[in-house]
């Protein structure tokens, strides 16, 4: 079910920097970590018709979104920087 997508255009990231984002558990129950070793990186949720559903900056070497107020379903959570996406990761919250 976790479908990566990892995207490095011009950001100065390169793969593997993108590789080593890692979002887990995956599929989460109310809270989702999402470790990320990029500096100045913002963590953006959106559910499946696009809406933005939740929003951070990742802090330090692992954020926790709490995902407890959102419905079950499938959301697409992009990690950017300087607003170019450096990964998508489908999530499943249960």
């Amino acid at each position: 079910i976790a479908t990566q997508i990892t995207r490095t255009p011009n950001t100065g990231i390169d793969e593997e920097e993108a590789e080593s984002i890692r979002v887990f558990p995956n599929p989460c129950s109310n809270t989702l970590q999402v470790q990320c070793p990029l500096s100045n990186a913002r963590l953006t949720l959106y559910d499946m018709y696009g809406k933005m559903v939740l929003s951070a900056e990742a802090k330090g070497e692992v954020t926790s979104l709490e995902m407890s107020e959102l419905a079950s379903g499938l959301y697409l959570l992009n990690v950017s920087v300087d607003s170019s996406i450096v990964k998508s990761v489908k999530v499943v919250r249960q």
